[in-house]
Formats: C-alpha cells, sequence, structure tokens
C-alpha cells in the first residue's frame, strides 16, 4: 500500500491524540476515530473515541483545507466509566 495523502489533525483537538479507526466513505470524505492519549494521572480505559466526518478537497485543489464535522459522544450527568466503542459500517449495494 502506497501512502497518497495526509490529512493533520483537526485543529479543534486541544490535546494529543491517536488515530484508531479510519472508514473511507467516498474519494473526498472519511470517517476518522480518534482516541486522546491518557495523560500520566489517568488510565488509557478512561479515553473516549471521538469521531469525526472529514471532506476533502479534490486533488486539483490541495491548497484549501478540510471540513470537519465532528460527532463527539458528551456523557452528560454520567458518574461512571462506559466502555470505549466505535463501529464504523458502511452499507455496500451490489448490483447484479
Amino acid at each position: 500500500m502506497e501512502i497518497r495523502r495526509t490529512v493533520p489533525v483537526y485543529e479543534g483537538v486541544d490535546r494529543k491524540v491517536k488515530v484508531c479507526d479510519i472508514l473511507w466513505l467516498s474519494t473526498y470524505q472519511v470517517a476518522v476515530t480518534y482516541v486522546p492519549l491518557p495523560d500520566s494521572d489517568q488510565s488509557s480505559d478512561e479515553s473516549q473515541p471521538n469521531m469525526f466526518l472529514v471532506n476533502l478537497p479534490p486533488a486539483k485543489e490541495q491548497d484549501k483545507s478540510p471540513t470537519w464535522k465532528n460527532y463527539e459522544d458528551p456523557c452528560y450527568g454520567a458518574c461512571t466509566l462506559r466502555i470505549c466503542l466505535v463501529v464504523l459500517i458502511q452499507n455496500c449495494r451490489c448490483v447484479k
């Protein structure tokens, strides 16, 4: 596999993160899930993933920035930790 393009982390992310999943949706659209890297006082199980939908500019317009849509899952009032899980599934219909 050859790297054809790289995209920097969304500038709205205010901490160090790592990519835990990528789903190619179309030629110029991908879903990316980031997990924050744990702080020294936080275990890795406490990091909740954040999913972003990224619309990439076409190859002819490389000078433009990608547009991002954040699908962060807020846990309002949750006093317990949840299991961190994001499942990216794309349905494909095959035509015969």
